[in-house]
């Protein structure tokens, strides 16, 4: 999605201190130094009269900011950069894909779609843009549009993870072709409609309200929008995500719960309704924050609180426990049972001692300044008053060495 760049070359520049400024700002940005780079850059554009080759120069390096802002999950100032750099030179693609990355990533679908809309225009024909157009389709749950949009963007350029993603959508558009729909006032349930599954699909709603409801009072949020779950038969399930084993259910923007019998299995659907709403509603409200509070915080909310540190403590006595920093970005990913046991009681112990030690109010400002953009350092903070390395030392005193 961020591919590397090549910076523009510096021509000549009418006005020597014109030329300086613009050798100056590109050296600086070589070495990573945006704010300074930038600004050189800037004035350069101001002596040079507007020179296209400085203008470009500064539109790219605008650009480099904002992906320097995007990989380090600063998405609003990353929105900020972009924009710029688009508006200094919309023949470039680049910055136009990135923008309605980083609007996607933001969960600002209608913006997503602005910019995907503006850019034809300019780049009708941009690979990565229909790239991105897919994505966005699929998160949308138009999964005809997202077919369309990645069979073309294949025509146009072979692309390992697009054929993926195409062979996914069109995998989820078969087995779902069958689907019927159940709504109740926040969820729509997809599932096989036998006699048997359309004879308690009424209870599953009712569970999956309970749990929206139950959420959102203790946090105070809600999500925009109704929410999708889909249900499939395990088999479905695997052939569906393609995730590992171990997976219990799984959001992407839509709920997917894996159940072979759905009057026999009824029981088993309260946790995960609560563990995967949780997913869903963190995902509106903070999309970029860290897998720990995603998935410690389902975990509290799926077991209700019970025994969240027993487990963690019985690792410790065994092996080093992975720091927070050192926890990956996706669970899913991780292909070792064990590995993902581990991640899960050591998330789930982080979270319920902050609202034990702490409240509730301040993990709804945590949620919050992740929400505002900010990394994980900043937010807690500003949340708990002192850095997460601080935080996570105390909870190792308080929990694990007691």
């Amino acid at each position: 999605m961020l591919p590397s760049l090549l910076l523009v070359a510096a021509l000549l520049v009418p006005g020597e201190s014109a030329r300086a400024l613009n050798d100056r700002g590109l050296a600086l940005l070589s070495k990573g130094e945006f704010d300074e780079a930038i600004s050189a850059l800037k004035r350069a554009v101001e002596a040079s009269g507007d020179d296209p080759v400085v203008v470009r120069n500064l539109s790219e390096a605008r650009n480099r900011r904002g992906i320097d802002h995007l990989e380090h999950d600063r998405l609003r100032k990353a929105i900020v950069d972009f924009d710029a750099s688009i508006r200094l030179c919309p023949e470039l693609p680049h910055p136009w894909v990135h923008l309605a990355y980083t609007y996607l990533r933001y969960r600002d679908l209608v913006r997503a779609q602005a910019v995907l809309d503006g850019a034809k225009d300019w780049h009708a024909d941009e690979p990565r843009l229909l790239d991105v157009q897919g994505a966005l389709s699929y998160r949308q749950d138009d999964l005809p549009r997202a077919i369309r949009a990645f069979e073309r963007r294949l025509k146009l350029a072979p692309d390992a993870a697009a054929k993926e993603s195409l062979v996914r959508a069109r995998r989820e558009h078969e087995v779902s072709g069958e689907f019927v729909d159940r709504s109740s006032r926040d969820f729509t349930v997809r599932f096989l409609g036998t006699r048997e599954n359309l004879r308690v699909v009424d209870d599953y709603l009712e569970i999956l309200q309970e749990a929206r409801d139950e959420i959102c009072r203790d946090l105070g949020r809600e999500p925009r929008g109704r929410t999708i779950v889909l249900i499939y038969s395990p088999t479905e399930f695997q052939r569906v995500t393609g995730a590992h084993d171990w997976v219990g259910g799984q959001y992407d923007g839509r709920i997917r719960l894996p159940i072979e019998d759905l009057a026999r299995q009824r029981r088993l659907v309260p946790p995960l309704a609560r563990h995967e709403f949780t997913h869903r509603l963190l995902d509106d409200l903070a999309p970029t924050a860290p897998s720990w509070l995603h998935e410690g915080l389902a975990e509290w909310y799926g077991r209700r609180g019970e025994a969240c540190h027993d487990e963690i403590r019985a690792v410790a006595r065994k092996i080093r426990i992975p720091r927070l920093r050192e926890v990956p970005a996706s669970f899913g990913a991780v292909p070792d049972p064990g590995t993902v046991r581990v991640l899960y009681a050591l998330s789930r112990s982080f979270v319920a001692f902050l609202r034990e030690e702490y409240g509730v109010a301040p993990l709804k400002e945590l949620i919050e300044q992740f929400g505002a953009g900010r990394d994980a350092d900043a937010a807690v903070r500003r949340a708990y008053g002192r850095g997460l390395d601080d935080v996570e030392a105390i909870w190792y005193r308080s929990v694990i060495v007691r």
